[in-house]
């Protein structure tokens, strides 16, 4: 077999924003030792080529270029895989690829996510089907390399003289001239109306220059008659757009404010705001009673008691006791007063529970549990969701000043009406609140035997689930694994399954909260998982060397029939045979060897079967039997796992490659490793698979 090698003449994406390889826009510089220079290549220097555009931003499928120089020419071989530097957006490490290379340097490149969805909301999105959600990617400092970021992944760097290159590099800083924004400005809050005033809260700041139109912009009320307002001016600040109205809004009235999709509001790196809309909060103050000659308030406090200590969790009650400096009687037959409070900056309303007749009246607040306010408010405002929040104040809870409200009904005493005037009560830290549910934080991974699922904080350890609340499933049901623990460790729960996982292949994970339900430290319980797809970082088991003279691959060949058609179904099995040019063993004390195979264009692995003792190993592959292979992701956003068959018109190929020992051994009648190295077999016509189940697709009484 002829390596793979890479050079300059290698395909380039057109159109991709890039300065020239050895334009040295922000360069690192090693000094090098002349003993070393003289022998094995070393990295001279490690800089981003690519040019941003004059806005400093990398945005959608932008290009992202990293240039490695050496001190004398390298070839790079591939065979094994394919080097690769890993950069850092934000607190993510990327992973750039290689593009090409000649001489004594070699180009590394990353594409920038097509994004708009902000990550937390994208994940949300993503793990409960409402769509495929893309996540943006966002550094507003810069892109950095930290050091020792060079991998080879089983790919070679050497010299002339073969020798290997020494990789080692210090870190490239935080890089201000190489941003990156492919999110797109979204809201972060309900939009606040206040008398003729309309704030709406986004992500991030907005680009000042852009000049909103009034008519990108709409304010209605709900109530038993509809009523819209003019917007006659629209401003950016910060990350603000505010809005005036034409007249001011009624303290009762519900208020729904809508933004239309527009090139005038968008972020610093040019991108767009996404539409959205739904009830705003209304802060405008209730007008003061015609005469306020009655009792008036002298003092707020919270008459409740965390149950965490200094901490409400969510569904937790907060009571705040208002004093008179006189008796005074409460009427609830057209109306019910309330306390507005401050929740994390957020105004939440306290309802009048008890106290007429006395000096004191209790107004009652009962925290929320669910997701965490950027999330909610994203799914409310932008995808019309309804969703709960959870209510989080790190600070403690406070009551700003005015804030009694009658709401039709009374609070009178001798004399007359109450004064509602009253001071602020300031913000008590032991009077916290945490109702935010933790969710799953972008993608779950696994290396071998262990899934890993990242949470939004920190959980409870001793909420440790049962292993069966989790399902960890493959495309075809011989392949789900056996989950034997679960355990947590911070902010993570670690799965530990058999059979391990083997490079290349896709599986999915489900959690299903049951009586040991997976906690916050606040006793809020995380949400279920649906099926969420599992990022499988597990790489290629190396084999042993191949001793000199040991015995080595002839050939490869496919040596089961698969009938009259020429086609395999569902559940047969085809066999591959490998021939080598003398007798070898096979020790599968430690595991099965693997043979990779392509099936309708997808990798799957044969696993070895029998010939230990000759010269010709067999390695056998099953065919899946299921759904047709392009309905999978259709059949997924249902939450149900797609169990799909195998399908090959061409014919099965088995590309060129080396045997994987997965902890097998391979040698020959003299003991040494083989050479497990073995030449591509093209595709079989006389060898094709149809493991597709006639299917019927809804409204259709075709059968397919």
């Amino acid at each position: 077999m002829v390596p793979r090698r890479h050079d300059a003449e290698l395909w380039r994406k057109p159109g991709a924003r890039r300065r020239p390889p050895l334009a040295l826009l922000t360069a690192c510089v090693l000094p090098v030792s002349p003993a070393i220079a003289q022998s094995a290549p070393q990295v001279t220097g490690i800089e981003i080529t690519s040019d941003p555009g004059s806005s400093g931003f990398y945005t959608d499928e932008d290009l992202i270029e990293v240039t490695v120089t050496f001190d004398q020419n390298v070839s790079v071989w591939t065979s094994g895989g394919y080097p690769s530097v890993d950069i850092r957006i934000g607190d993510v490490a990327r992973r750039a690829g290689l593009q090409r290379s000649r001489d004594d340097w070699m180009v590394f490149s990353y594409q920038v996510h097509v994004g708009g969805y902000p990550p937390e909301a994208a994940t949300m999105i993503n793990h409960h089907h409402l769509q495929a959600a893309h996540g943006g990617e966002e550094d507003l400092d810069g892109v950095s390399i930290e050091a020792g970021s060079i991998s080879l992944n089983g790919g070679t760097i050497t010299n002339a003289s073969n020798q290997a290159a020494l990789l080692t590099h210090p870190g490239l800083a935080v890089q201000p001239g190489h941003k990156v924004d492919s999110i797109r400005p979204v809201f972060s809050r309900p939009p606040v109306v206040n008398g003729d005033t309309v704030t709406v809260f986004y992500r991030e700041p907005l680009d000042s220059t852009g000049s909103p139109r009034t008519s990108d912009t709409t304010v209605r009320a709900i109530s038993t008659e509809v009523r819209n307002w003019k917007v006659t001016n629209a401003v950016v600040a910060g990350n603000e757009l505010r809005l005036t109205l034409d007249q001011p809004v009624e303290h009762d009235d519900a208020v729904v404010v809508n933004v239309s999709y527009t090139s005038e509001i968008r972020d610093p790196a040019g991108q767009r705001a996404f539409g959205g809309g739904g009830t705003a909060m209304n802060q405008t103050p209730e007008p003061e009673p015609a005469s306020a000659e009655g009792p008036t308030v002298t003092a707020l406090a919270f008459d409740s008691t965390p149950s965490l200590g200094s901490i409400y969790r969510g569904g937790e009650s907060v009571d705040i006791k208002v004093t008179f400096d006189g008796e005074v009687t409460v009427t609830t037959s057209d109306g019910t007063p309330s306390l507005q409070l401050k929740v994390g900056g957020l105004l939440r309303t306290a309802h009048y529970v008890s106290g007429s007749g006395t000096t004191e009246l209790t107004f009652r607040y009962e925290t929320s549990e669910g997701l965490s306010l950027p999330v909610a408010t994203f799914l409310t405002y932008h995808w019309r969701q309804t969703v709960a929040t959870g209510d989080e104040d790190s600070d403690g809870l406070s009551v700003p000043a005015g804030r009694l409200r009658l709401n039709g009904g009374t609070i009178t005493g001798s004399g007359g009406d109450a004064d509602l005037d009253h001071p602020e009560l300031p913000a008590d830290a032991r009077h916290k609140v945490d109702g935010v549910k933790p969710l799953l934080a972008g993608t779950p991974e696994a290396d071998g035997n262990v899934v890993t699922l990242n949470f939004s904080e920190a959980l409870d350890q001793s909420s440790t689930p049962d292993s069966g609340a989790f399902q960890v499933q493959a495309r075809r049901a011989d392949r789900d694994r056996r989950v034997l623990t679960a355990s947590v460790d911070g902010s993570t729960v670690e799965l530990v399954v058999l059979p391990p996982l083997i490079h290349g292949e896709r599986l999915w994970v489900t959690y299903t909260p049951g009586a040991a339900a997976i906690q916050d430290l606040r006793g809020n319980t995380v949400p279920s998982v649906p099926l969420s797809p599992i990022v499988n970082h597990t790489t290629r088991q190396s084999g042993f060397s191949p001793d000199s003279g040991a015995a080595s691959v002839g050939s490869v060949g496919i040596g089961s029939t698969p009938g009259t058609d020429g086609i395999y179904a569902g559940g047969d099995r085809i066999d591959i045979d490998v021939a080598f040019d003398g007798d070898v063993t096979v020790d599968t004390t430690n595991g099965d060897p693997l043979l990779e195979l392509e099936v309708g264009g997808l990798v799957e692995h044969a696993a070895y079967r029998t010939g230990s003792g000759t010269s010709a190993l067999t390695f056998s592959y099953d065919i899946a039997e299921g759904w047709p292979p392009g309905m999978g992701d259709q059949i997924r956003s249902a939450g149900v796992i797609a169990r799909i068959g195998d399908l090959d018109t061409d014919g099965v190929r088995v590309p060129a490659g080396e045997i994987e020992l997965n902890g097998a051994t391979i040698i020959d009648g003299s003991s040494r490793n083989a050479n497990l190295t073995y030449p591509a077999l093209g595709p079989q016509p006389g060898h094709r698979v149809d493991g597709v189940r006639p299917y019927v697709l809804p409204g259709d009484s075709v059968v397919h």
